[in-house]
């Protein structure tokens, strides 16, 4: 059962959420002496499971990869194999006991290369680099969009007619775009990440081209965006993550602060509890806060597993708290300041979801309850 409130709160994730396009080309870049490092790949994937940001994914970008990973590793093996180790040595430096050690050292990198190389192709054929599980992650967590009948005759039209993005006689990228008008909600700002130029101006490698602006600012009524590195785009948008482990927690935080409902306090209140040893004294102010001034947590603060949660937080820094804050959150969450052994007790606060569930359920019939006195109170003052 779909309240509207429920509905409401899709639109709003909707609208919260960063919604991006990452081109094959950039995936294969990490197979390469790319500029981007791989922690950039496992910011995205936190990101996306926070849901800070919709990933569109057509399943030409996945077999597009599978197609040249291949083809890209081998390159840049052979790069690495050509690259010279030698230095050639003057003849009157050939004595030196400096120059000896110069050859020692050449020859230990060149077995080191060696090594390494011979890793990198067992780790190749096996799926096993770095780079592959950081991808295949992306993968797992976004959603892959199917091509259907319909987008391939949208990309085949659009590749007849000569419009961009895409080269002459191509429908990789045609395929993604049409994949992108297909799926990108209405009103809702796209931002493209690519190294090819496909999809941008021929002035600038960071504006999209002309025809695409136009085109999804008639089709969707928002901007399109265009970013050719995935680094300088996450910094321009998630500046305070500097290491993805940090992600999660953020938005874990987050949405707890944020609730608007009780069902969404509870669940974020579930979610948190996998933090509690890694808090913050920036994150705790930041939930005693929103504890203090958002309704839908105080709101429900006779639930033990909220009670439970705030206590944790509250009792080790209650002396801190302005005598308005102690009363309220005495008052909300029934906490015993004189319960001294509280932070010793071993009761589990482990995630009950049979419970969560039971709770979620219990919500949605209290809203649809309210919604449909609204209606029949809105009925009764209809006049005749």
């Amino acid at each position: 059962m779909r309240t509207k409130e429920l509905y409401e709160e899709e639109m709003e994730e909707v609208a919260d959420t960063l919604h991006l396009f990452i081109d094959t080309n950039v995936l294969l870049s990490f197979y390469a002496t790319a500029k981007d490092d791989l922690e950039e790949l496992n910011k995205i994937i936190g990101l996306i499971e926070a849901k800070a940001i919709t990933l569109y994914l057509p399943d030409q970008v996945k077999d597009e990869w599978l197609r040249n990973r291949e083809v890209k590793l081998a390159k840049s093996i052979d790069d690495m194999q050509k690259a010279p180790l030698n230095i050639p040595i003057p003849r009157f430096m050939v004595s030196y006991e400096e120059t000896a050690e110069l050859r020692k050292a050449l020859a230990q990198a060149e077995k080191a290369r060696a090594a390494a190389i011979n890793k990198a192709k067992t780790e190749a054929i096996h799926l096993e680099i770095n780079a592959d599980w950081l991808v295949q992650g992306i993968f797992a967590v976004a959603e892959i969009l199917k091509t259907t009948p319909e987008i391939l005759s949208s990309a085949q039209i659009r590749e007849a007619v000569g419009n961009p993005p895409g080269k002459p006689g191509s429908l990789g990228d045609r395929l993604n775009w049409e994949h992108l008008l297909a799926k990108v909600p209405p009103g809702v700002p796209l931002h493209i990440v690519s190294k090819d130029g496909d999809f941008g101006s021929p002035f600038s490698k960071e504006s999209p081209h002309q025809f695409l602006k136009t085109e999804w600012d008639e089709r969707k009524k928002a901007a399109l965006y265009l970013h050719p590195e995935l680094r300088p785009f996450l910094q321009a948008h998630f500046p305070q993550f500097k290491f993805a482990k940090d992600i999660a927690k953020q938005y874990a935080v987050d949405r707890l602060v944020s609730s608007k409902s009780y069902s969404q306090t509870r669940k974020a209140i579930a979610n948190l509890l996998t933090y509690l040893d890694v808090f913050t004294e920036s994150d705790i102010s930041r939930i005693i806060e929103a504890g203090y001034s958002n309704p839908q947590i105080f709101g429900i603060g006779y639930d033990l597993r909220v009670q439970d949660f705030y206590s944790r937080l509250i009792l080790p820094r209650f002396t801190s708290l302005s005598e308005e804050q102690k009363f309220n959150y005495q008052y909300h969450f029934d906490i015993d300041t004189h319960d001294e052994d509280y932070q010793e007790k071993e009761d589990s606060l482990e995630p009950d979801y049979v419970q969560l569930y039971i709770d979620q359920i219990e919500d949605e019939y209290l809203d649809e309850a309210h919604n449909h006195r609204s209606r029949r109170d809105e009925e009764d003052d209809t006049p005749f």
